[in-house]
């Protein structure tokens, strides 16, 4: 595992510096309202302390100093080198070869283990999974982001809406973050292989038949979380070819109650090891 230097810099008014083997890219401040993640510096103290939980886990970040200088609030870590799996997915032609099912596997054993230890993400999706080296069938995942994974932040930003990306919420977690448990994470890991087979999230703001003109992102979120603990998504072997046993994993993750769901990472990792390819 080749891993390189990250620096996250938060200052007051929620710009966030990402400096990488000497570049340096500065994100403007993030407007809340399109429930995009809020990078300031509650959000990095958040990361920095669900990190340490997991410090003994060689798949995440490896934090080596949390501190402030001249520039703001920073969270130093030690990060992978390679590009996260959206990045990934999309220089590929937007494809996932079925062969590097082993790759599903181990990130399921990974969450497993973040499990283990007393974490639920909360925010699973394309960019949060990394490809550690930058080549999926090395089927080495790498996991990033865990901010959202500390309760008493989400209660301080929350004022009852959802932070995460819309595309991978699962059904109780669009309602309130306190009743999400490990089976949250189980549900968006379904939702993120859907689209990896399927092309497509599992919903989209226009799948239903409600005669949108025009909508702000915010308002296609909505519409999207929504869809998520209202309506019954498409069989994925309805969307593309697949056989039934990967079909019957992906929509068991995908079931709106919790209990009807794989009930940890360790069981859905189990049933994907069988899939045939």
């Amino acid at each position: 595992m080749v891993n390189c230097s990250v620096w996250e810099y938060a200052t007051e008014n929620s710009t966030v510096y990402f400096m990488k083997d000497g570049s340096v890219v500065k994100r403007p401040k993030l407007d809340r309202s399109r429930f995009d993640k809020d990078s300031s510096p509650e959000y990095l103290r958040s990361d920095n302390c669900m990190l340490r939980k997991l410090e003994a886990l060689d798949f995440v970040p490896n934090v080596r100093e949390f501190g402030r200088d001249a520039k703001g609030l920073f969270l130093h870590l030690e990060g992978f080198s390679g590009m996260n799996l959206m990045d990934w997915y999309g220089n590929n032609g937007w494809s996932f070869p079925i062969k590097a099912m082993p790759f599903l596997v181990t990130l399921c054993e990974r969450y497993h283990k973040i499990h283990e230890n007393g974490v639920v993400h909360r925010d699973v999706n394309m960019r949060n999974v990394y490809v550690i080296g930058g080549d999926v069938f090395n089927n080495d995942p790498g996991i990033l982001d865990f901010g959202f994974s500390n309760l008493d932040y989400l209660a301080s930003i929350s004022d009852g809406i959802t932070w995460c990306d819309p595309d991978f919420v699962s059904p109780e977690q669009a309602h309130r973050y306190v009743d999400s448990d490990i089976r949250s994470d189980i549900y968006s890991i379904g939702a993120l292989m859907y689209l990896l087979f399927a092309r497509r999230p599992v919903f989209r703001h226009n799948d239903g038949d409600i005669g949108f003109v025009e909508m702000s992102k915010a308002e296609k979120d909505i519409e999207v979380m929504k869809m998520h603990y209202q309506v019954v998504p498409v069989p994925l072997n309805q969307r593309v070819s697949v056989g039934d046993d990967l079909n019957t994993s992906v929509m068991k993750c995908l079931e709106k109650s919790p209990d009807d769901r794989f009930q940890t990472a360790d069981e859905l990792k189990s049933a994907l090891a069988k899939v045939r390819f």
